[in-house]
């Protein structure tokens, strides 16, 4: 087996660490990280909104309450909710002993047309209408009896069904102001047993696996596909041609070399992975704000980083050209049916002796970072101020670096760990489980 072969098995073992770590905060909750409720409590706006809150649950819910024997209470955690919401919840059940006495139940095993018309039945639901499907259906049904905003916080509903249940609503804000990931709930995954909230995840493992693999089966089941299913450098497929010759040579304009094939190639590579993360968070139903929000997003972050790479390349006399895979584009595809996008639309083929390998791959180290750096500040800016756009420029850009830090040919990471293995390995810590929390647990 080759180096790079049994490189590829470790590093899957190594992601599906990540992978553990990062669900198993997920899976934690706010209830088991203490450092965060030290946080929250010590923010004297936090707690002067937590109490505006309890003295909404107490109006209905007094600390000394007792469920008569008849009676049910329901919490029912959305499949989206966050560690902001789990807070709120485990700080009420703190003053509220009542709640205690609640049963929990998954989201994914309620019928919510059914559920908040039992009488005698109060349901807390945690998670807006992005986050919970019992929140967007009551929502969508049900007229809302009580709201209170808590700022820089959340959301509190009260809605009394007619001949139903009582339901209060207990959400962050984005559970209100973001998009549900219908992509998810639709993945194949789902439908082998797979619980939403830990689709993505194994939806890159699974991907990456195919990354890896699906072009050199391709290639020993099909030779005249080789080609394209190769789909880097050393590929031998086109007629044996030199990567010196397979690059434009473009035309000089003040100094920077424009090649129209690549940039019509960056287009082409943007719409393919922007209707990939459209899909991501509306399925096949069609949003066309969304799609061309989606498109025209990563083209101008494509083109962004390609004017940076074109001045990294003037300075030190580099050339490269960022070519569509075909392949690639099948698999951003596949990714995204399984429940996350994986940006594998291109690779930057490239001409440079072996002393300026080391430069190409801090360039690309570099554009990486950056790109990263932008996901959460998008993060940031949605976390305070949650909106689609924000949502969705978040995951386009978070996911970009994601899968550029793979060392899987022919992605970036390849060359930026053979150049320095400690860079990529910082990278890739910083990268893999920031891009987890920030776009599905925090």
């Amino acid at each position: 087996m080759k180096v790079t072969s049994v490189f590829s098995m470790l590093f899957l073992f190594l992601l599906l660490g990540m992978i553990s770590l990062t669900t198993f905060v997920y899976a934690a909750g706010a209830e088991d990280l203490p450092f965060i409720s030290d946080a929250l409590k010590s923010n004297p706006e936090f707690s002067k909104n937590l109490t505006q809150m309890y003295n909404i649950i107490n109006e209905n819910f007094p600390s000394n309450l007792t469920l008569p024997s008849k009676y049910q209470g329901i919490i029912i955690r959305g499949e989206g909710s966050t560690l902001t919401e789990k807070q709120l919840f485990s700080f009420a059940k703190n003053s509220y002993p009542v709640f205690n006495q609640f049963t929990e139940v998954t989201v994914g095993s309620v019928v919510p047309s059914e559920i908040i018309k039992q009488s005698n039945t109060t349901l807390i639901l945690i998670g807006g209408p992005s986050q919970n499907k019992i929140t967007d259906y009551v929502e969508q049904h049900e007229e809302v009896t009580y709201v209170a905003e808590l700022p820089n916080v959340g959301i509190v509903k009260m809605f009394r069904i007619k001949h139903g249940a009582d339901v209060l609503v207990l959400s962050d804000l984005k559970g209100y102001e973001n998009m549900r990931m219908e992509g998810i709930e639709n993945s194949p995954l789902v439908a082998l047993g797979i619980p939403p909230k830990y689709v993505p995840p194994v939806a890159t493992a699974v991907s990456l696996v195919l990354l890896a693999f699906l072009p050199n089966l391709l290639t020993a089941l099909t030779g005249f596909l080789k080609v394209y299913a190769a789909g880097f450098l050393k590929s031998k497929a086109k007629e044996g041609k030199k990567p010196s010759e397979l690059i434009d040579k473009g035309t000089k304009i003040l100094g920077f070399t424009i090649r129209l094939r690549e940039f019509v190639a960056l287009v082409i590579g943007a719409i393919v992975y922007g209707l990939a993360v459209s899909y991501t968070f509306k399925g096949f139903k069609i949003d066309f704000l969304l799609v061309f929000y989606a498109i025209a997003f990563a083209t101008i972050l494509y083109y962004a980083r390609t004017l940076m790479r074109m001045l990294f390349e003037r300075i030190y006399k580099l050339r490269s050209e960022f070519h569509v895979w075909k392949s690639g584009c099948g698999i951003c595809w596949i990714s995204a049916i399984l429940g996350n996008t994986l940006q594998t639309t291109g690779y930057e083929l490239e001409d440079a002796t072996p002393e300026n390998q080391g430069k190409l791959a801090k360039m690309k180290a570099f554009i990486i970072l950056i790109t990263m750096v932008l996901g959460i500040a998008l993060f940031v800016a949605n976390f305070v101020h949650p909106t689609k756009t924000l949502q969705l420029f978040r995951m386009i850009a978070s996911g970009l670096a994601l899968t550029e830090i793979m060392p899987i040919k022919p992605m970036p990471g390849v060359s930026i760990k053979k150049w320095n293995w400690i860079i990529w390995i910082l990278l890739f810590l910083l990268i893999v489980p920031t891009y987890f929390l920030i776009n599905f647990y925090l």
